[in-house]
């Protein structure tokens, strides 16, 4: 099977949250709820992180994970879709090979 879905940024209402020390957090759950409604029809489910420390363009880790339990790290990060900002994948073809990998198997 060929994974063909054509990733872009996945919009969302995404929370700049100000941080005590002068930083600002990114809520990014509703955009991996997104993928995750994208993604389970291959039987894959994404994990990632409830928020990731900066705004627009920082990349975070999540774990792809398929039905028989196999996983797979992928690069995520926060873009600018409009005046919101969104959750994108960071490598499209290293994601969709992770994609393809877990649903084929």
């Amino acid at each position: 099977m060929q994974f063909t879905k054509a990733w872009s940024a996945v919009p969302v209402g995404l929370a700049l949250l100000a941080a005590g020390c002068g930083g600002e957090k990114t809520d990014v759950t509703a955009g991996t709820e997104d993928f995750n409604k994208e993604l389970q029809p291959q039987g894959i489910t994404m994990e990632c992180p409830k928020e990731v420390d900066g705004g627009e363009n920082t990349q975070f880790e999540c774990t792809l994970k398929g039905k028989d339990g196999q996983s797979k790290k992928v690069q995520l990060k926060v873009v600018k879709d409009g005046e919101d900002l969104a959750v994108d994948v960071a490598n499209k073809a290293e994601f969709d090979s992770a994609v393809k990998e877990l649903s084929s198997s």
